[in-house]
């Protein structure tokens, strides 16, 4: 699917997209004020623009043909595993559960996205991905702690999170998406550890109160050269 394919369809309200889709370009389904995306893959491949495909925002269902359903979630089982792709509970304190059907969730999709009543939430030991938009919108949030199995921080994970004070990435993160803390207003201090190799766009656009704690001793040659575009103080070498 190449650039602008439904740029202005402003009634599509949804659209099925396949696993054999590889590529899709920027600007997508831009100007799509009506539409949901549901997706066959349970994550975004690689191969698509990762900044501008969905630049309207437009709400995404992953793994849509295979959802199961309880009273707090949407997930879909793959090979044992639980991918989380929608929250349906009240918000608060949030205790995200280590197995659903004695599977282990091991990923996090956009399921809390814009829920302005979750004020902390806490991740299981075993979950290794938090997906795209996660905690988008989640203006309450006030803490969470990321497991040491997580592995990668995606897209968007907790852009307009304006309530976050603080966090601490931990050394098995390896790759930080577009925009992944972007206008975290309230946040004072991110460690960022040396296994971190990888390091998207906008990461910290709007974090008007941040230092950046990086264990690297300069930026790495995978990190974009815009990932820092606010400008905001960085300690490099630093060592907890």
């Amino acid at each position: 699917m190449g650039d602008y394919t439904f740029d202005g369809c402003s009634s599509l309200t949804s659209i099925e997209i396949p696993s054999s889709v590889k590529s899709i370009g920027f600007y997508a389904f831009s100007g799509c004020s009506s539409l949901t995306i549901y997706c066959e893959v349970l994550n975004e491949p690689s191969g698509w623009d990762s900044i501008e495909w969905n630049s309207s925002n437009r709400p995404v269902v992953w793994g849509h043909n295979n959802i199961t359903t309880n009273e707090e979630y949407d997930y879909v089982v793959h090979n044992d595993k639980v991918y989380l792709t929608k929250y349906k509970g009240n918000g608060g304190d949030v205790m995200i559960p280590k197995t659903i059907d004695s599977n282990e969730v091991i990923a996090i999709g956009d399921i809390f996205k814009n829920n302005k009543a979750i004020t902390s939430i806490e991740i299981p030991s075993g979950v290794t991905s938090i997906g795209d938009s996660a905690f988008w919108g989640c203006s309450s949030l006030t803490s969470i702690e990321i497991p040491s199995s997580v592995t990668s921080i995606d897209n968007d994970a907790f852009w307009g999170c304006s309530s976050l004070t603080s966090i601490e990435i931990p050394s098995s993160v390896t790759s930080i998406g577009n925009s992944a803390f972007r206008g975290c207003s309230s946040l004072t201090s991110i460690e960022i550890p040396s296994s971190v190799t990888s390091m998207g766009g906008f990461v910290f656009s709007g974090c008007s109160s941040l230092t950046i704690y990086c264990e690297a001793s300069s930026k790495p040659v995978g990190w974009e050269g815009f990932w820092n575009l606010s400008d905001r103080p960085v300690v490099w070498n630093y060592k907890k």
